[in-house]
């Protein structure tokens, strides 16, 4: 059985991240690149959920760069 890793599944151009509620309309973000390959990154963002998730994967894509275009 191939098992896929979990950044795949639960994160965002193979990078796992995490949101989470601090307050009313206050989140913290975090991402957790492989062991080697970047240091762990934290953020914050007003509003819900959904604007949390975009801060963080904003914040990956300036880490990563734009993706290759196939």
């Amino acid at each position: 059985m191939n098992h896929r890793p979990l950044a795949d599944i639960h994160g965002y151009r193979g990078v796992e991240f995490g949101v989470f509620e601090r307050g009313h309309d206050d989140w913290e973000w975090t991402y957790y690149p492989k062991v080697g390959t970047g240091v762990k990154t934290q953020g914050s963002a007003k509003g819900n959920r959904e604007a949390a998730v975009a801060a963080c994967k904003a914040a990956i894509d300036a880490w990563l760069g734009p993706p290759n275009s196939n």
